[in-house]
């Protein structure tokens, strides 16, 4: 059980987070015009099959959660590791749906700037989780515990600004094919 300390201080860490990134967002949709939102019925259609395709797979990871907990009794990862773990995996199926369909860029986004932002974003999250996994290791009471947060974050940002790198290429060459 975690101390009354920790709790607040991970609520703490988690309000600045979210205030930053409100910050960040007001500022890059002023300056870089990221999330303009100005998408056309086809790709709203799409993102739509995207959430749908992103929630089912965020119920899949939790059922197979229990399963693996209920059944086979083995406690593999803490309940918020689970959440973080079905919440990233739904992300990137969404992201990458949408990616691969010409959904998740609005007409007049900027994808470099995207692109720069998720990569700064899994730089950061891959140094604090070998941070952390080299001072205090990602197993805690036999679990995958939150230390492997920063880990799971990182590896997702990476994979996501490939995707859309290699959207961007591909789009590009057939461009330069026509």
């Amino acid at each position: 059980m975690n101390s009354k300390a920790y709790i607040l201080g991970f609520l703490c860490g988690l309000a600045v987070v979210v205030i930053a990134g409100l910050v960040l967002r007001y500022i890059f949709k002023k300056k870089c015009l990221i999330g303009s939102g100005e998408y056309d019925e086809r790709q709203k259609a799409i993102q739509g099959t995207g959430y749908k395709y992103a929630y089912f797979t965020a119920l899949a990871v939790i059922l197979v959660g229990g399963i693996v907990e209920s059944m086979l009794n083995l406690q593999w990862c803490s309940l918020m590791m689970l959440a973080l773990l079905g919440l990233w995996i739904s992300i990137c199926v969404f992201i990458t749906y949408c990616v691969i369909r010409d959904a998740y860029f609005s007409l007049r986004s900027r994808r470099k700037h995207i692109m720069i932002i998720l990569l700064i974003a899994s730089l950061v999250n891959l140094g604090i989780g070998l941070r952390n996994t080299l001072a205090y290791g990602i197993i805690e009471n036999g679990q995958l515990g939150l230390n492997a947060t920063n880990l799971l974050t990182g590896l997702c940002c990476i994979y996501l600004a490939a995707m859309m790198l290699v959207r961007t290429i591909w789009e590009r060459r057939q461009e330069d094919a026509e």
